[in-house]
């Protein structure tokens, strides 16, 4: 009996340890099939669409956004990043199901292979509220806005160069660039409407001084630059020129004569928000954190500048049927002469 001892104690030790063993693979298996741990990783796919860029939160922030690899039952969130000039209500899909967003936020649990993929956004279309006049102001409230007044004024069209404006919220551009409002492309193209940000129309006190922020101006073929390039206001309208309440920030405005042909052209006139004005008032307006580069061939800068401006205004104001005087010396007389030498700017400007 005593000999059978050991053996049987033996038995019995290995008999634990085989049970032992088979409930950790037991264990093992069951946290495995209820997803709390896995050495499985997946690759998420954003698709790349118009108008839009995925900007990753969270841990991934500074990943790339075409693909990750992340492991299973893991999250990835992100938020979309819309264009100054497009707009909609996206809705985000990942693997063809709809993803919902908090505060503009969109997470996804990953257990596949997964493809992100956004619907729903446009390019934006301008939808000013308002007709235009003094007491019925068009609301501007979007950078497409900017660009829409751009195209009609410079096409001359008086419904928008005559009209008054309200800037109803700051402007975000996001780096895109505007158009010059008003760049005299054509006899007609100028500004003679007022813009002032948003006042309360039984008071007629400003709500807050608005902003229009991060854009860029390239121009190369027009004299007068500024997100108004030339403002002429119209005596016989009391808001005609009006500038009130409006700021401009972290902006860049680049203007060049490298694209114009006519000598006498070849003059710049660039300011932040006004190139150039005539009879124009600017009250409580604002510029900051903005850069103005302006690049001329040698010849097209210095004293020449005055007198082929004039020339050319002259010219202008002849062309809308104005009226002028001009001495016929050139100049004022100054002498005890009655007459000077006459000169032949009057007869040169009206064969123009």
């Amino acid at each position: 009996m005593k000999k059978l001892f050991p053996i049987v104690l033996l038995s019995i030790s290995c008999a634990c340890t085989l049970a032992v063993a088979s409930a950790c693979k037991e264990s093992e298996s069951s946290s495995s099939s209820n997803g709390s741990s896995s050495d499985k990783a997946y690759t998420v796919s954003f698709t790349a669409g118009e108008g839009f860029d995925y900007v990753l939160t969270g841990e991934h922030e500074n990943a790339n956004t075409n693909s990750l690899e992340i492991a299973e039952n893991e999250t990835v969130s992100f938020t979309l990043d819309v264009g100054a000039f497009y707009a909609g209500n996206p809705t985000v899909l990942a693997n063809n199901v709809t993803v919902a967003s908090s505060d503009g936020v969109y997470t996804v649990t990953v257990k596949a292979d997964t493809t992100i993929t956004v619907n729903g956004i446009t390019k934006d279309v301008s939808n000013m509220s308002g007709t235009g006049a003094y007491d019925d102001a068009f609301l501007v409230t979007r950078p497409i806005d900017l660009i829409y007044i751009a195209e009609q004024v410079n096409a001359g069209n008086e419904t928008y160069s005559t009209a008054a404006y309200v800037l109803g919220n700051d402007i975000d551009c996001k780096g895109e660039e505007l158009k010059v409002i008003g760049d005299l492309s054509n006899d007609s193209a100028f500004f003679s409407g007022c813009f002032v940000s948003y006042s309360d129309p039984e008071t007629g006190v400003m709500e807050k001084r608005y902003t229009i922020s991060n854009f860029e101006i390239n121009a190369s073929n027009t004299s007068y630059v500024g997100l108004f390039g030339c403002v002429q206001t119209n005596l016989t309208t009391t808001s005609s020129g009006l500038f009130y309440g409006i700021c401009l920030d972290n902006y860049s405005i680049n203007a060049s004569t490298e694209n114009m042909s006519d000598d006498d052209s070849k003059v710049l006139y660039c300011g932040s928000l006004i190139g150039y004005g005539i009879g124009v008032n600017a009250y409580l307006c604002d510029a900051t954190n903005g850069t103005i580069d302006l690049t001329a061939a040698v010849n097209d800068l210095g004293a020449l500048a005055v007198k082929r401006h004039a020339k050319r205004m002259l010219r202008d104001l002849t062309h809308r049927d104005g009226a002028i005087g001009i001495f016929p010396e050139g100049t004022r007389n100054r002498t005890d002469a009655f007459l000077l030498e006459f000169k032949p700017g009057a007869a040169n400007l009206a064969k123009k």
